[in-house]
C-alpha cells in the first residue's frame, strides 16, 4: 500500500536556533512520522507521514509557533506517494544541500533558564559555569566553521558531550526531546566544555571557582 508523503523543504534563518528541536517536537505532538534533517546552505528538509488533517495542522502551526529567533524565508511543499512507510520520527544526520546562501543568526544572549542553572547550586556542571547554553540561546555565528550547522562543524568538535554527569550528562540532554537542550550543538559544561583559568601577571595560577573572589581579585588590578 503506497503512502503519501509531505516533502517539505524550509529555508530561512533554521539551523543554529532549535529549528529542528522544535519540529521534531510539533510532529510528535501531531503523531507524525518520518524524518528531519539539515541540509548544507539549502535549510531544512522534513519527509512526513501521517493524517492528513495532522499533516496540515503541522504546516500551519510552522510560522505561528517557531522559535523566536527563527526567521522563515520560505516553505515549499511537495506531496508525492511512497512505498516506503516510516515507523517512527527522527532527527536524521545532516545532508549536503545547495540553494540560497542560508543566515545564520549571531550569538545569542544568555535566556533566563540557562540562567537560574548557572545559580543552581545543585547543578554542580552549571553552577557558576559562564559558557552555559541551550537550543535558543549561546553561541551561534563565532563558532560555525561550516554548514550544515551542526557540532562536529563548529569550534565545539573538540569537546564531546560528557556521558557520566549528575544528575544528567549533556548526552543525555542532548537525547532527550523533552529537554530544552535537546539536540543543541554548541552547550556543554564545566565538565566536558570549555573552561577558564585565572592568572596572575607573574603568571601563576590562581585557584579560586568563586566568581565573587574573581572579581576581587581583578578589580583589585584594573
Amino acid at each position: 500500500m503506497k503512502q503519501i508523503n509531505y516533502n517539505v523543504e524550509i529555508t530561512g534563518i533554521v539551523q543554529g536556533v532549535g529549528f529542528r528541536p522544535f519540529l521534531y517536537n510539533l510532529a510528535r505532538k501531531l503523531d507524525l512520522k518520518g524524518q528531519i534533517v539539515n541540509r548544507g546552505n539549502a535549510g531544512v528538509r522534513l519527509t512526513l507521514q501521517g493524517e492528513e488533517e495532522n499533516l496540515e495542522a503541522f504546516l500551519g502551526e510552522i510560522e505561528k509557533t517557531k522559535p523566536k529567533i527563527a526567521f522563515i524565508e520560505s516553505i515549499k511543499v511537495i506531496k508525492a506517494e511512497s512505498d516506503k512507510i516510516y515507523s517512527s520520527l527522527t532527527i536524521g544526520k545532516s545532508e549536503e544541500g545547495r540553494g540560497i546562501s542560508l543566515t545564520l543568526p549571531p550569538d545569542i544572549a544568555i535566556c533566563e533558564n540557562c540562567i537560574r542553572d548557572m545559580r543552581n547550586p545543585d547543578l554542580q556542571k552549571y553552577y557558576n559555569y559562564p559558557f552555559i547554553a541551550c537550543a535558543v540561546c549561546g553561541p551561534r555565528f563565532t563558532t560555525v566553521r561550516e554548514l550544515p550547522y551542526d557540532r562536529e562543524r563548529s569550534t565545539m568538535i573538540n569537546f564531546p558531550f560528557c556521558k557520566n554527569a549528575k544528575p544528567e550528562s549533556c548526552m543525555a540532554e542532548y537525547s532527550d526531546f523533552q529537554n530544552r537542550r535537546f539536540h543543541a550543538q554548541t552547550f556543554a559544561c564545566s565538565i566536558c566544555g570549555p573552561n577558564y583559568q585565572l592568572y596572575d601577571k607573574g603568571k601563576k595560577s590562581i585557584k579560586t571557582d568563586s566568581i565573587d573572589e574573581i572579581l576581587k581579585i581583578t578589580t583589585k588590578r584594573i
